[in-house]
């Protein structure tokens, strides 16, 4: 089996990740499986592709979204001009791309077309993989509308979404099949229980930007701060918003927590993360999924998440991890994890037995790849 796969950017963040994750995930259930990717420049994730020897292909196309403050005139006509470069693109190296003759393309997100223009140009099915809400999540909407996708998403022949909550925001009255499958983010013979450390520390991971409300989480552990002298906090991720990054520095600065809190910046080693962490906060109001999430629940690493979007699916409070709707809830929460050896251990070991069951990169490459062979059987059967 041969798949295109389109990615819209070269950094190793969530999307990425995951996208690895399925071909190594497929390839080892199907070692003749046969990828190429598809990516608009050179990266992380192109030195990546170089180690796994997956062959790819360097395409700068655009997106099809734009951020909020767009005017909506100025938005649209960068849309069409958008749409003429990618078509233009998709002329220069059709003839490349047919003479690999994929058996599907596979779009992994939904913030651009292209992979659904490649799909029609080389008359293939198309999957389309739905891991965002566009705006509440980025604050992105699509440059010549919302309706313009979704008559595209409509010809896909399946759509792939990572979690109920985008399923039903997304993939709502589609004429196309739809599938919740949620990401994997470790083999199952490779989880390893972290235990808690001496010394308690807090971490959130994620790019920092006030879609992921990462203030919220400072602002709790602060509270926490005041009496407990020997916790911190530790944030992995790379700011994406100037004007957060003040913000964020000005509330640490004027309450006196420089010392308990560290900015590490982004890391590519989950192991080099949770392995330092004794509680994850999930302070964002609008996970996708919450990729993170399920990786400190692979590591036995219990997790204080926002009830909302996906990660009331991936955590049910008091189960696998404690829930929280207000800072004051989540102040408490973290006090909890903190004070209760018991119930730490409890959730710590539920969270394992949860990935074990939903979240192995096994599950989601033996689940995407059924879609592909159904996909597959229904053309061969309509011919």
């Amino acid at each position: 089996m041969r798949i295109v796969f389109v990615t819209h950017y070269a950094e190793l963040y969530g999307a990425n990740r995951s996208l690895i994750d399925l071909i190594t995930g497929i390839r080892k259930l199907h070692p003749a499986f046969d990828p190429m990717v598809i990516l608009p420049f050179e990266g992380k994730m192109t030195n990546k592709l170089k180690c796994l020897k997956v062959d790819y292909r360097v395409i700068p196309f655009h997106s099809s979204v734009t951020i909020e403050a767009s005017s909506k005139t100025k938005a649209f006509f960068k849309g069409l001009a958008k749409l003429l470069i990618n078509r233009l693109l998709l002329l220069k190296h059709s003839a490349a791309l047919r003479r690999f003759n994929p058996d599907i393309v596979h779009s992994n997100s939904s913030v651009f077309s292209f992979g659904s223009q490649l799909a029609a140009k080389l008359k293939k099915p198309h999957v389309w993989h739905i891991r965002e809400f566009v705006y509440e999540d980025y604050h992105y909407k699509y440059s010549l509308g919302e309706l313009a996708f979704r008559k595209q998403l409509n010809r896909a022949a399946c759509a792939i979404a990572i979690s109920s909550a985008i399923r039903n925001k997304r993939c709502q009255h589609l004429l196309c099949e739809c599938e919740t499958i949620y990401n994997g983010v470790v083999f199952e013979e490779d989880i390893i229980r972290k235990t808690k450390g001496e010394r308690f520390v807090f971490g959130m991971v994620g790019i920092i930007t006030r879609g992921k409300n990462q203030l919220e989480g400072i602002k709790a552990f602060g509270r926490l701060a005041n009496e407990y002298s020997d916790i911190s906090l530790k944030l992995y991720g790379d700011f994406a918003d100037e004007n957060y990054e003040t913000e964020i520095n000005d509330y640490i600065h004027t309450h006196d927590l420089a010392r308990r809190i560290r900015f590490e910046g982004h890391k590519e080693s989950i192991n080099e993360i949770f392995k330092n962490i004794d509680c994850l906060i999930q302070p964002a109001h609008h996970e996708a999924m919450g990729r993170v999430t399920a990786e400190a629940m692979s590591y036995g690493v219990p997790v204080a998440g926002y009830d909302g979007a996906a990660t009331s699916e991936l955590l049910t409070h008091d189960k696998n991890g404690l829930l929280y709707k207000t800072e004051d809830q989540l102040y408490r929460i973290l006090k909890e994890y903190l004070k209760n050896d018991s119930m730490y251990n409890r959730l710590s070991l539920e969270s394992i037995k949860t990935v074990k069951e939903r979240f192995t990169i096994d599950k989601y490459a033996a689940n995407i790849f059924s879609v592909y062979k159904r996909i597959l059987t229904h053309k061969l059967q309509a011919t």
